[in-house]
C-alpha cells in the first residue's frame, strides 16, 4: 500500500539485487554482495516509482548506514536524507523548537517538483555525495540501506510511518489518519497515469 515503490538500483549503471525484495509470501529477496570500489556508494542510482493516482510534490528518501551505530539510543546511526519537492501550499507543520503550528514556506532554491502517476524519479548519488560525506566517511562504510520516508501530494494528503492522512482542519499541524487499507488508486495495477 506504499505510495512509492523502488524499482531499481544501480551499481555504476549495473543492477543490483536488493535485500527486501518480495519473492513469495514467505520468501523474501537476500542482497547480493558486489564487489566495489571506494567510491561505490556515489555510483548508485535509485529508480523511484510513483504507484498511485495522485501527483507526488515533496518527499524523503533514508540512507541508512548500518555500520554508523546499532540504531539504539546509545549507538545511533547516522542517516542521510534526500529531500525533494515543496510541500504543499499552506501545509501547517509543528516547529521543532517551540512545538507550535506553523505555515511552511519553501526557500527559494527548493525546486517545485511534480511526481506524476506512474512516473519514475531518478536519483544519483554522485548528486549528494558531498553532503553525505559531512554525515559519514564513504570508505569507512560497506552497506547502504535505502527506505521511503515521507510523501505529501498534491491535495495536502501525506504518507508517512506506513499510514495515509489528510490534514485535521480543526486542529493545524495535525492530520487525521485514514482507514489502513486505504489506497489512493488501484494497488493491483499500475496507475493511471502509466501508459
Amino acid at each position: 500500500m506504499d505510495p512509492v515503490a523502488i524499482t531499481r538500483v544501480t551499481l555504476g549503471g549495473a543492477d543490483v539485487l536488493c535485500c527486501g525484495s518480495i519473492l513469495s509470501p514467505i520468501e523474501v529477496q537476500r542482497a547480493t554482495p558486489v564487489a566495489a570500489s571506494d567510491d561505490w556508494l556515489q555510483n548508485i542510482t535509485i529508480y523511484l516509482l510513483n504507484r498511485t493516482d495522485k501527483n507526488i510534490v515533496n518527499g524523503t528518501i533514508t540512507l541508512d548506514f548500518p555500520e554508523t551505530g546499532a540504531g539504539t539510543p546509545d549507538s545511533p546511526r547516522r542517516p542521510y536524507v534526500i529531500g525533494f519537492g515543496r510541500l504543499p501550499p499552506g501545509t501547517v507543520v509543528i516547529n521543532g523548537r517551540t512545538r507550535q503550528p506553523m505555515v511552511w514556506t519553501a526557500g527559494p532554491d527548493v525546486k517545485p517538483v511534480l511526481l506524476a502517476p506512474g512516473q519514475t524519479m531518478v536519483f544519483t548519488l554522485r548528486d549528494y555525495i558531498e553532503e553525505i560525506k559531512r554525515v559519514i566517511d564513504p570508505k569507512a562504510i560497506s552497506k547502504v540501506i535505502i527506505r521511503r520516508s515521507g510523501f505529501f501530494f498534491d491535495d495536502a494528503m501525506r504518507w508517512a510511518a506506513g499510514r495515509y492522512s489528510n490534514p485535521d482542519p480543526e486542529h493545524p499541524g495535525k492530520w487525521i489518519s485514514l482507514d489502513p487499507s486505504y489506497f489512493p488508486g488501484r494497488p493491483d495495477g499500475p496507475p493511471r497515469g502509466d501508459k
